[in-house]
């Protein structure tokens, strides 16, 4: 349908690009297998320890008093929509579409991607679309062979091992609507926690809570739109992810939400928007757990959003031949994240250096690359205030 609307010669790159993208939503529907969700399962395996790190592989400068970190993905949300409304000079105007996310990065946290700056924050494709970002993400660098949607699990060891190795199989915990999103988040399937898509779980201690079984059972019953196949909408992945949040607390928590990027794809602005504020107002759920869970003293927790990708104007298309799509924007806020609001980096950003940010966070030790984005959002802010002043992005604040 796409390419028959096409006129002159952009029928012929709007074709080339599909074929290049393998746009998720585009794939035909490929039920994940189900699993029992009324008994753990007898053939897990531990992960694997990790060596001990030397003193030079150990994050400088930890972050005192962060005890887990909640990381959560919105897949294919272009900068502009997430800094419109803000305020920030340079951002598409008329009403916020994220008014929580900003209050509460004015409040305790940093921004980054936004206009008006000399450097953004980018996915290194070639091909941006999910599963490669998904990977450059949880893996720390640009996945050596995943140009697509179809690649099959990660080789690579992720941010997530790396955390399971020294926490229980609890204590790491992955949340998604789209089921293929495990295929990114570990290189040992069924190592901890993960509830992917519909109908796919490796929940633990799902038969000693009522609550989160009936939360994955209505997800399950509500499969589909506005994805495709096994697509879990974000409104149950979150219901699940919160009753998880609240009742086990994870050292690390990921939730993956996708509506937002599904409706693009069918052309429809309207739930586009829609499900950036419905992202919106999760975010400001997390936040309301995490400060009942860090009640009583000072916060604990970390929360930082994120994307896998961008996506072109017209909403329905990204991938290499949208280089618009290439562009992210990485948040976070809470315990041991400096307080900047929305700034400008020093240098140009990457999508894999979030998983820097959470082994410097969590002070997980390893000999992977960091990345410049911790200086930029653990390190404190800078003393010099007209330094300070000049990386800050132009307008009133949040």
């Amino acid at each position: 349908m796409i390419v028959a609307r096409a006129v002159g010669g952009r029928a012929a790159l709007i074709l080339l690009t599909l074929l290049a993208c393998n746009v998720k939503s585009t794939e035909p529907p490929a039920l994940a297998t189900a699993e029992r969700l009324d008994a753990p399962r007898a053939d897990v395996a531990p992960a694997p320890a990790s060596p001990a790190p030397s003193a030079a592989e150990a994050s400088p400068a930890p972050p005192p008093g962060v005890e887990r970190v909640v990381l959560i993905t919105l897949d294919g949300l272009r900068w502009q929509e997430v800094f419109a409304g803000s305020g920030v000079e340079g951002a598409a105007g008329g009403p916020p579409l994220m008014p929580n996310l900003h209050r509460l990065v004015a409040e305790s946290g940093t921004i980054l991607g936004g206009p008006g700056c000399e450097h953004d924050v980018r996915a290194s494709g070639p091909n941006y679309v999910s599963l490669p970002g998904y990977m450059e993400l949880f893996g720390g660098r640009p996945p050596a062979a995943c140009r697509n949607n179809k690649c099959g699990q990660t080789k690579a060891t992720t941010v997530l091992d790396e955390v399971r190795a020294t926490s229980s199989a609890e204590d790491v915990a992955v949340f998604s609507s789209w089921s293929k999103y495990a295929r990114a988040v570990t290189r040992i399937p069924h190592s901890f926690v993960v509830s992917s898509g519909a109908r796919t779980a490796n929940v633990r201690h799902l038969g000693d809570d009522a609550v989160l079984r009936a939360h994955l059972d209505e997800g399950a019953a509500h499969a589909g739109f506005p994805g495709w196949g096994d697509y879990r909408p974000d409104e149950h992945t979150g219901r699940a992810a919160l009753r998880y949040l609240e009742t086990v607390r994870p050292r690390l928590l990921v939730v993956g939400l996708g509506d937002a990027d599904d409706y693009g794809h069918r052309g429809d602005p309207k739930g586009y928007r829609r499900a950036i504020g419905e992202a919106d107002a999760f975010i400001a759920d997390v936040d309301r757990a995490v400060s009942a869970i860090d009640a009583g003293g000072e916060r604990r927790t970390a929360i930082v959003v994120t994307t896998d990708h961008g996506r072109e104007r017209s909403l329905r298309h990204h991938g290499a031949g949208f280089p618009d799509s290439a562009r992210v924007f990485v948040a976070a806020f809470g315990a041991g994240i400096a307080r900047r609001g929305p700034t400008c980096a020093t240098s140009p950003l990457r999508l894999g250096d979030v998983a820097g940010v959470v082994r410097a966070l969590l002070r997980v030790g390893t000999d992977a690359p960091e990345g410049s984005l911790v200086a930029e959002v653990v390190a404190p802010p800078t003393n010099d205030a007209a330094g300070s002043n000049a990386r800050m992005l132009a307008g009133p604040s949040l």
